[in-house]
């Protein structure tokens, strides 16, 4: 995109991608808003994502909107503080 001009940068997006790709991309309409872009949650009131709020969105979703239930102490290990590389496999 060409800055402050709201236009894609054709010659840039052709050193990039395909004729295929640049002919998709320039076919999306920017916004003509001058308003900065912002990335939020809307699931949470402060608009933080966090892994338990999408792990509950994901549930809540897949469950069709019915109240789901775990068993277990899943607060404790969503409070559990152990390395970042360690999370994953919990």
């Amino acid at each position: 995109m060409c800055i402050g001009e709201r236009r894609w940068d054709e010659d840039k997006l052709k050193i990039l991608f395909t004729p295929h790709m640049v002919f998709a991309i320039t076919t999306i309409s920017l916004d003509i808003t001058d308003c900065e872009d912002k990335l939020i949650w809307e699931e949470e009131r402060n608009d933080i994502y966090t892994v338990c709020l999408g792990y509950n969105f994901m549930m809540k979703n897949m469950l069709g909107g019915h109240r789901f239930e775990d068993v277990g102490d899943w607060n404790s290990l969503w409070k559990a503080r152990v390395p970042p590389n360690i999370i994953n496999f919990i």
